[in-house]
């Protein structure tokens, strides 16, 4: 296993929480790119994720991500979620804030 440097994913999960979703830019699998974004249930605790796999330029990632999000965030609002969740515009911090 290779060592993970803590500060580097720490940074990392501070972004994912910032803009609500993550991605693998074809680290896991050349030429394959992801997104994933987490589907909240009606206590605001993760389910599960929403997840963009394929093989689609590395320069598309971020709208993938955000388009990722937003989906994720509807089907968590038709689970019961409460808004505000990850990367939503009613959180403060959330990827939408001006």
């Amino acid at each position: 296993p290779r060592s993970v440097d803590r500060d580097r994913l720490a940074a990392e999960l501070k972004r994912c929480r910032s803009e609500g979703f993550a991605v693998d830019p074809g680290h896991l699998h050349p030429g394959i790119q992801a997104v994933s974004a987490p589907v909240l249930g009606h206590d605001g605790r993760v389910l599960g994720a929403l997840i963009l796999i394929g093989i689609f330029h590395r320069t598309r990632l971020a709208a993938h991500g955000r388009a990722t999000a937003r989906a994720a965030r509807d089907l968590s609002l038709a689970l019961g979620a409460p808004a505000g969740g990850p990367g939503s515009r009613d959180r403060p911090g959330g990827a939408n804030d001006a």
